[in-house]
Parts: C-alpha cells; structure tokens; sequence
C-alpha cells in the first residue's frame, strides 16, 4: 500500500479521481479518509459520500453484513463526519439499526433495505421507533428487495403513515393478508410503484387492486407477480378494468403476471387468441401473452407481460411458449405433459442466450426420435 501510495501522490487531483472512482466508494474511504489532507478532501466529494452501499455482495447473489472492523469503523467515524453527504444509504437487517442512528443524516432522502426479516419488519413498520421516524420526516425513495417472511409487512408502508414516499420498490416473498392495513387513505405523493413476488398469491382482487387505487397520481408501475384466481385469468381486460381506468396519471406500466385457475367446469375457457386480443388496446407496448390447459391436473395458467422481458428468471415454460430474445434471464423452467422435442430446446437455446440454469419437469418421452437417429448414423 505504501508504494502505491506514493505513486498516487504524484498524480494530479483529476487523474485520481478517475482512478478511485472506478473502485467500491466503501474500500475508498475506509482505506484514505483522514490518510492526509489531500485525500481527505478528494474523498469527501460527492462521488464517494452521495449513494453507500453498506452491504457485502456474496457470489451467490446474496447481501452479507461488512466486516465487523470495517463495520465499527464506519458507525463510529466515517458515518458521522460524511453525513451530510449523503442522499441514499443501502443497508442489510443485522446493521440497519447502527448505520441508521450512528448520526444524523440531514439530506438522506432514499433507503434500500436487504434481508430483512419478519419480525424486523413488524418493529420497524408499525411501531413508533426512531427509525421510523426517519420514514416519516426524510424518505421519499425506499427499495425493499428481499423480505424473508410469508406476509405482507412491507405494505404497512403504504398504510398512510409515511406520506412523504415518492418511489417505492418492494420484492417480497409472499404476498398475504396482514392483520390491520388502512386500505382508504389516499397515497398522493407516490409517483412510482414496483411490487415483485415470486410466489403465489389469493390476495389480487382482495389486497393488490385496492391498494393501487389509492395511489391516485401514480405515473409509473411494475408488477411482477404470481395469483391465483377463482373464476378469470389476469388478462388486457382485467389490468385495464381494474388498473389502468383508475390511475389518470399512469404514463409507464410493465407488468410480469402468471396468474393460475383451477379447472371446475367453466363454461368458457380463455384461448391464446383471447388473451392476446384483450390486449389491442395498449397502445404504447409490446404485449406477450400465453394460455395453456392441464387437463389431468385440472388447471390452467395465463402468462402475460409487457416486452422487453426483464425478468432473471422465466417459470413453467411450455410448448406454447412463443418465442423472442430473453437476454435478462439467467434461470429457466421447462413444464408441460406434452413431450418437449429437439426442436423445442433448439428455440429454448435461442431465446435464452444466457441462460444459467434450467429445469424440466415432464416425465413424457419424446416422441420425434430422428435427430437423435441420424446423430447415431453419423457416428457410425
């Protein structure tokens, strides 16, 4: 370090801030703040202090606590002598409540919360806490990304209590429905609303419609989600009855939906051409849709989502998948009762370029064998 050190020195203020800017703004000024005066100054500019992520990425993916003396450091000096700087803090469960009241933050206006867990959740978005007032008085962006808990916690936000949100991002386990939410009072600040869940939810019509029609000037939406239905599939007519009609100042909606229907002698069942028609009205995307019946499961599922599909991963693929190019997934499923033939996996392959992962559930042999036939003439 110390040679580096000295080589840095020699450099002009402008080559070293090309230089450190391209390294973790956490490492940056854990290692020089307070080295001298110069770096001192040079690491208080808004580069390093605007936006902390005070979280360790784990290759897997996940968010881990940072070293404990790094930790210490922060909480005890680094935090409280750059704290006006900053605007936007990323914490994860097991620091949040250190990094947050270590100091003051006078113009921190954003928070992203990772691995947060239930009963975490419960303290810090129903009871009167320091750090909910932090909420109430300064928040205006909040990205929740990974909640560990089977329930709803996370739109106790949206109760009504923190009025100042602006942008709001949840990606939550499980959507069900909590014990007490004022589902009335109006939100009119919420401008931009993402809710992601990847597994199933009763709570579409009961919790999830409702609550978007009290955020009465929302201009973006992103919806990514699994529900279960007792009659009707989400379809273009369904997002636009109950969404769309009610929100004047929707500009921008994205939407990811798998909605699923347990087969008991309907008398209409919605085709591909139904579904896709539903949607002639939006003007504005790309919308694709899918349908497909499992009769010796008696259910159904609809898939439908505006393109670009920006989604990492891509479930319960099926024969009827209808092509394009899927250059954010990374995991892919295979499900159908029907065989899946050479030339399914060929267009699979295509679609899904950089894909990391797949998984088929079918236990029905192929039944086109002459690919696998003329590979063997070939060799032989």
């Amino acid at each position: 370090m110390d040679g580096s050190l000295l080589t840095l020195i020699d450099l002009p203020d402008e080559v070293l801030l090309l230089i450190l800017k391209n390294l973790d703004n956490i490492e940056v000024l854990y290692l020089i703040i307070d080295l001298n005066k110069r770096f001192n100054k040079l690491v208080h500019d808004s580069i390093f202090t605007n936006h902390l992520t005070m979280i360790r990425c784990s290759s897997n993916g996940s968010f881990d606590r940072l070293d404990e003396q790094i930790h210490d450091r922060f909480c005890s000096q680094i935090l409280p002598s750059i704290h006006h700087n900053i605007k936007w803090l990323d914490v994860e469960c097991s620091s949040m409540k250190d990094v947050l009241l270590c100091t003051s933050y006078s113009n921190l206006s954003g928070l992203g919360f990772h691995n947060i867990e239930k009963n975490i959740a419960l303290c810090l978005f129903t009871d009167e806490t320091p750090l909910t007032h932090i909420f109430q008085d300064k928040i205006s962006s909040l990205v929740i990304d990974v909640v560990e808990c089977e329930s709803s916690n996370c739109l106790y936000l949206l109760d009504g209590r923190f009025d100042s949100l602006e942008k709001v991002f949840l990606d939550i386990c499980q959507i069900s429905t909590p014990e007490i939410v004022n589902n009335k009072k109006e939100l009119p600040k919420l401008k931009a609303f993402s809710l992601y869940s990847d597994r199933p939810t009763f709570q579409y019509n009961e919790l999830i419609v409702p609550l978007l029609h009290r955020l009465v000037n929302l201009e973006e939406l992103d919806l990514r989600l699994v529900v279960h239905c007792e009659k009707r599939f989400v379809d273009g007519y369904n997002l636009k009855h109950n969404i769309i009609n009610h929100l004047f100042k929707l500009n921008k909606f994205q939407f990811n939906i798998r909605s699923c229907l347990y087969l008991n002698d309907q008398v209409h069942l919605l085709s591909n051409e139904d579904c896709q028609h539903s949607f002639n009205d939006f003007k504005n995307n790309k919308i694709i849709s899918r349908v497909d019946y499992f009769q010796n499961s008696k259910h159904g599922q609809c898939h439908i989502y505006s393109y670009p599909y920006r989604a990492k991963t891509y479930e319960y693929i099926t024969n009827n998948f209808p092509d394009g190019l899927f250059k954010y997934v990374r995991e892919v499923s295979l499900n159908d009762n029907r065989p899946f033939e050479h030339e399914f996996f060929v267009k699979i392959a295509k679609s899904f370029p950089f894909m990391e992962e797949l998984t088929i559930y079918n236990r029905t042999p192929q039944k086109n064998k002459s690919y696998e036939q003329s590979k063997y003439d070939n060799q032989h």
